[in-house]
């Protein structure tokens, strides 16, 4: 029988049956974001995550944004604010999900281009854990996504702590 170190160097599949710890891989750091948005062809990088509540919606949505650079969202009171970001000529490519208070999703908008693009139906948000401050989990497309004129792709792990 191996011991529990030698089973650690196994590969990938049988350390993830046994356990090894040190193996998992790590959900990313806080306002981070590990994933890629592919539209027309094009990947985008997905890098950072972002959380806030809506206040100019009197749902009091939370923005859950994944984005490729750095955003100034801790200032972001509404999605307003996203649009006036935009409509400054500043780049945003990314995702947005706007949750209700049951945490579930509402609309969903992505940027490629030069404006955004409202879906439903074509991605997939996974929450990690309770409801909380963080807001950490996956989202990914669905069959759905595929079999658009344009596919969209969505694969992407992230962390965001709600402001």
């Amino acid at each position: 029988m191996k011991t529990y170190r030698e089973m650690c160097r196994f590969p990938l599949a049988l350390i993830l049956a046994v356990g090894c710890s040190t193996a998992l891989a790590q959900a990313p750091a806080a306002g981070t974001a590990a994933g890629t948005l592919t539209v027309k062809g094009n990947a985008i990088k997905l890098a950072h995550a972002y959380a806030f509540v809506d206040q100019g919606d009197k749902r009091k949505l939370v923005i859950l944004l994944l984005t490729e650079q750095p955003v100034p969202a801790a200032t972001w009171k509404s999605d307003s604010d996203i649009m006036m970001y935009r409509m400054d000529k500043n780049p945003l490519h990314g995702v947005a999900f706007r949750l209700d208070d049951q945490r579930e999703v509402v609309s969903v908008d992505y940027y490629e281009g030069r404006f955004p693009t409202g879906t439903s139906g074509i991605f997939a948000l996974k929450l990690d854990g309770p409801s909380g401050k963080t807001l950490a989990g996956t989202a990914k497309s669905t069959e759905a996504a595929a079999k658009l004129s344009e596919p969209v792709s969505l694969n992407v792990s992230f962390s965001a702590t709600l402001k």
